[in-house]
């Protein structure tokens, strides 16, 4: 039997009792983070099958947390896009099953607001980083990869990994300060990005 969740075109949360298999898509959001604390605490998930297209940074720390505390095993199957908050949820699986696609950028608001000052947004926004360095250094990452994230990355520049096993050398690093040189695709998809909020406010 599956229970569904969620709006799968939305943020999907979908989990199936014969397979015991969470399958879990769309946008990252904090209703979906709620559903996905009440299925893994009133089912018995072993599997997570894992894509997005991204969403909000917290809602995706915390999802990736609650799948390190139930030591679920994470695949993104073939084909897949795991975006942003998804893919920093996928970190919660050192042993992670990867045939899709993980990109990663730095976290970053979609509105800016004009009644701060400077201050108080550089202070939003180094919590912010300093959090995601925190979660990096739980999952079990060199707080180095942060680093890269925010020297390289943008709203729409991905830094995407495609091989599990250099995945599994970007989870395993000697210490938590280690530079740690994996294979990678800088992915620059904003071209697309543009085209589809250009789509959204014209509706």
């Amino acid at each position: 039997m599956t229970v569904l969740l969620g709006s799968p075109a939305l943020s999907g949360v979908n989990f199936d009792n014969t397979t015991k298999v969470l399958t879990l898509s769309g946008e990252t959001t904090r209703p979906q983070s709620l559903k996905v604390w009440k299925v893994l605490n009133d089912e018995d998930v072993r599997t997570v099958v894992l894509s997005g297209t991204g969403g909000d940074f917290y809602a995706g720390i915390y999802i990736g947390r609650q799948f390190k505390k139930h030591n679920v095993t994470i695949v993104v199957p073939e084909g897949a896009e795991c975006i942003s908050a998804c893919a920093f949820i996928a970190m919660s699986d050192k042993d992670l099953v990867l045939d899709g696609s993980l990109l990663f950028h730095v976290p970053y608001r979609r509105i800016m607001y004009t009644n701060k000052t400077m201050l108080e947004t550089a202070q939003e926004y180094g919590v912010a980083y300093f959090d995601m360095a925190i979660y990096l250094v739980e999952m079990g990452a060199p707080l180095p990869f942060g680093k890269q994230l925010l020297a390289r990355t943008s709203t729409c520049k991905f830094y995407s990994i495609t091989e599990a096993k250099q995945f599994k050398k970007l989870m395993t690093p000697d210490k938590s300060t280690s530079h740690i040189w994996i294979k990678h695709d800088m992915v620059d998809k904003c071209e697309i990005m543009k085209i589809k909020n250009q789509l959204s406010i014209g509706r």
